[in-house]
């Protein structure tokens, strides 16, 4: 009986030495041509308009500060620190009781 080849792994060089070639290969190779898509003939584009700063429309301007967030931080300042207090002394009273 015949044996069969063994077969070997190659090494990290040997693979990276096979993606430089295949990385050199496709930058020696030319850009598919451009003139084998049809064209349509277009009308030439107009140069865009300059836009003054004046006509910028408001829904693009960044406000300031987001309306909502007045509310928020006066709701924060009212109820924070006693939300805090609360769920730290619940938090106090679960873990001196052994609970987890």
């Amino acid at each position: 009986m015949t044996q069969p080849a063994k077969v070997t792994e190659p090494s990290m060089e040997e693979i990276l030495a096979s993606i430089r070639r295949i990385i050199a290969d496709d930058e020696a190779k030319p850009p598919p041509a451009e003139a084998a898509k049809p064209e349509k003939a277009a009308a030439p584009a107009a140069p865009p308009k300059p836009q003054a700063m004046n006509d910028i429309p408001p829904s693009k301007v960044a406000p300031a500060k987001p309306a909502a967030e007045k509310p928020v931080k006066s709701w924060l300042d009212d109820n924070l620190p006693g939300l805090v207090e609360r769920i730290v002394k619940a938090e106090i009273e679960r873990v001196s009781r052994g609970g987890r």
